[in-house]
């Protein structure tokens, strides 16, 4: 995980580091992950949150990585963590406006690094990630989002799936 966080400050620097802003920008959100864990039950969903940086490529095409925590909590005597660091791409074009504020569809597809630690071991993985959701321009340069995203761990010939609500704010540099 500490050289998927290294990628991120990187990505970060070259975004944010050169003089020319246009196009940067940075996330954070607030998240509710359910945990599903094929025939082996699920837990109940937590809270998390997570933050990310991104570079608009143009009016409807981004790259962003992330960081989330998408929660840590005691089931059935189990403490668990899990924390994933995701690649996306967005595709985000306006569909309307609500008076002089955008409104915009989003779908995402990326390749996430999923870790999740339990009482009894670990497991990490990488696999590919999508999501969709939607987002309202509220000011020049920032826009709240709703979106789900979907990412995914195998092991042993098992799926565990992990599935996140997110309410976050965007600010475009």
């Amino acid at each position: 995980m500490n050289k998927t966080f290294a990628i991120i400050l990187a990505m970060s620097v070259m975004i944010f580091g050169s003089t020319a802003y246009a196009g940067a920008y940075i996330t954070g959100q607030a998240s509710n992950t359910n945990f599903d864990f094929g025939d082996g039950g699920d837990i109940d969903s937590t809270f998390g949150g997570g933050v990310g940086v991104g570079f608009d490529l143009s009016s409807w095409l981004a790259i962003e990585a992330t960081a989330d925590h998408l929660g840590s909590d005691i089931e059935s005597g189990t403490k668990y963590q899990t924390r994933a660091a995701t690649v996306w791409f967005v595709v985000d074009p306006t569909i309307a406006k609500i008076g002089s504020m955008p409104l915009k569809v989003t779908a995402r597809a990326g390749y996430a690094r999923t870790e999740f630690k339990f009482s009894g071991g670990e497991i990490t993985d990488s696999d590919p990630a999508y999501g969709a959701g939607v987002a309202l321009g509220v000011s020049n340069n920032t826009e709240v989002f709703l979106d789900y995203r979907q990412r995914s761990i195998e092991s042993g010939g098992e799926t565990l799936d992990f599935q996140t609500t997110n309410l976050g704010l965007k600010y475009t540099f």
